[in-house]
């Protein structure tokens, strides 16, 4: 009974991924134009009609950018939070799709995936991630987030195959041209995770049960594919964590079909002080930008 997890593409200008277990496949995310979607859609050697339903996480248009256009198209229902349905049908045309109602920690199964939502710390209406499950095999996709809250945490445990954000490094940031409020936006509490944010965690406390870190959502311009595998791969080594894969979802390209396999039984990591919660660890500061 597992579950497979194939990313069509992930960045700053449009996320989409197609979550497998059994004869059900899910659409996670829909932030590509209609045709990239089908066009990528069929390069991992699916069909529309495959998809049982489009789950949205959150109202940004780089994961939601032709969501309903895609489920009106091919007669498929929208799965998201109340506050991100509102978003959508507020913007669309006469047609809309059927929605399924998601309700952040409770369970809704479509096909034979069990998905549950949990909130995200981020500046949308009422952003989600998901964590997969089907018999023993959990898989969780969590991007657009701030930093790593304790309700996150809680749906991370006991997944063997983790997406995660890893959206910028911290001194591009500060160096890029982004007007300071947008620098400020981006590493907030409740903007995107660092690379060394996200580092800090895999070294502290990954569970003991995630055997595959997939890093996703990365910035075109203050990030690159290399830095935020080197950073998180030294974090892992620097834990004691070497025997996880570790890959990085691309903006153009489909990555190969992930699939979840059978968690460790060892106990869980070493808890470790609470406190600041992985926030993105250096704040910006306006005197140290100009």
């Amino acid at each position: 009974m597992e579950i497979s997890l194939r990313v069509l593409g992930s960045g700053s200008s449009g996320n989409a991924a197609l979550v497998s277990g059994g004869p059900t496949t899910l659409l996670v995310e829909a932030g590509l134009s209609c045709r990239a979607l089908e066009k990528r859609i069929a390069e991992a050697g699916r069909t529309p009609s495959d998809i049982a339903a489009v789950l949205v996480s959150h109202e940004h248009g780089d994961h939601c950018r032709s969501a309903t256009t895609f489920a009106v198209r091919h007669g498929i229902p929208v799965a998201c939070t109340e506050g991100t349905w509102n978003c959508l049908i507020s913007r669309n045309g006469a047609e809309t799709p059927d929605w399924l109602p998601l309700v952040p920690r409770e369970s809704r199964r479509i096909g034979t995936i069990t998905a549950t939502p949990f909130r995200t710390p981020h500046d949308a209406v009422d952003p989600i991630g998901f964590r997969f499950e089907r018999g023993g095999a959990v898989l969780v996709h969590a991007t657009d987030f701030g930093h790593l809250s304790e309700e996150m945490e809680e749906a991370i445990e006991g997944a063997s195959v983790l997406l995660i954000e890893s959206n910028y490094d911290e001194q591009q940031l500060f160096e890029s041209r982004y007007p300071f409020a947008i620098r400020q936006r981006i590493a907030s509490t409740r903007g995107h995770l660092s690379n060394g944010a996200l580092a800090m965690y895999l070294r502290r406390r990954l569970p003991l049960s995630v055997n595959t870190v997939v890093l996703a959502h990365l910035s075109e311009n203050t990030n690159t594919p290399e830095l935020a595998l080197r950073t998180a791969r030294t974090a892992l080594d620097a834990g004691g964590r070497r025997e996880v894969r570790l890959l990085v979802a691309r903006r153009h390209d489909l990555t190969e079909e992930l699939w979840t396999r059978p968690a460790r039984t060892a106990p869980k990591a070493p808890a470790m002080p609470r406190v600041n919660r992985f926030l993105n660890p250096v704040p910006l500061r306006a005197p140290t930008l100009f």
